[in-house]
């Protein structure tokens, strides 16, 4: 911290949030005043995702965190789209209907959105059994059309 910021700085802002600072100013493309960071802009979302722009000396570590968190982001990454969600939760249901629990096999399957595509990881499936894995993902689940089941090109 000695190199970036002077010791006045340092006891004001605090080691932490000026380290997230410096952080944050690299992935945002921020140039800062070393002198005088307090006034940088920061693009502070709350816990519902809405961004408000507030001066760095008004941040807390934790909103610091999750500025940078949210410019770490990819940019590219849209929200999934509500059919691809409730696709995923009709496998889901198929694979929970094949591997009950109380039965000493803990099966999990996770949605995720990677870079703007619906990915599925499962987990847990005994070697021994994955063929009730096979079948559970062809069974035809309800409401789903064949297109849907099909790979897509996206």
């Amino acid at each position: 911290m000695a190199e970036n910021f002077s010791e006045p700085v340092a006891r004001r802002f605090g080691v932490t949030c000026l380290s997230v600072l410096l952080t944050y100013a690299e992935a945002a493309g921020l140039e800062l005043n070393h002198e005088d960071p307090g006034p940088t802009p920061i693009e502070v979302p709350d816990e519902n995702g809405n961004v408000t722009e507030q001066p760095f000396g008004a941040c807390s570590v934790d909103q610091m965190r999750r500025a940078l968190q949210r410019k770490r982001r990819p940019t590219s990454s849209k929200p999934l789209p509500p059919e691809k969600v409730a696709l995923a939760e009709q496998y889901s249901e198929a694979v929970a209907q094949r591997f009950p629990k109380g039965k000493g096999t803990l099966v999990k399957l996770a949605l995720r959105n990677q870079k703007g595509r619906a990915v599925v990881d499962i987990k847990g499936i005994p070697l021994e059994q994955l063929l009730l894995l096979a079948e559970a993902l062809t069974a035809q689940l309800p409401g789903v059309s064949d297109e849907a089941k099909s790979p897509s090109p996206s």
